[in-house]
């Protein structure tokens, strides 16, 4: 018999040890939107993408694509496009989190700020992650001689 899930997101099923209720807080709409940034029929990502941020006020997940597409590489040597599944993308982030995987090694980043309290006093912990990270993709940008583009979806808790 498997265990309770918690019902705030996805969780591990006690039975499979498959990523399950990926519909919870929309991660699967995230999967979907990290297989976009593929290039057409091919497993890697697109040259001109360097990451993928899910960012939310309780968590922040960052993919690092080519450490993610070398990682996902050396995992499975055979791997096609339609490999690039929840349980692959989501299963990654949350065996990371559970420090099952290692974040430099898959390229998958995991920042927890409902845990850090220090940090929710001094304002929504996202707001800062979010100016750090634009300040320091936009100097990176600069330094290149290219240009920088973000999208963010759901600004103030609205569909966009």
């Amino acid at each position: 018999r498997a265990a309770p899930r918690p019902k705030g997101g996805p969780s591990v099923c006690a039975c499979c040890w498959g990523v399950v209720d990926t519909w919870r807080s929309r991660v699967d709409n995230m999967q979907s939107s990290l297989r976009m940034c593929l290039e057409p029929d091919s497993m890697r990502f697109r040259a001109d993408l360097e990451d993928f941020v899910c960012l939310s006020p309780g968590m922040c997940i960052e993919y690092r694509l080519r450490q993610f597409h070398r990682y996902l590489a050396q995992r499975n040597p055979s791997t096609s496009v339609d490999a690039l599944t929840e349980e692959v993308v989501i299963g990654t982030a949350m065996r990371v989190d559970a420090g099952q995987v290692d974040a430099a090694t898959s390229g998958v980043f995991i920042d927890n700020f409902a845990q850090d309290k220090n940090t929710r006093r001094k304002g929504p912990p996202h707001i800062s992650w979010l100016r750090n990270y634009i300040r320091k993709v936009r100097e990176a940008a600069e330094e290149a001689g290219g240009v920088a583009v973000g999208l963010m979806l759901d600004v103030h808790g609205a569909d966009v």
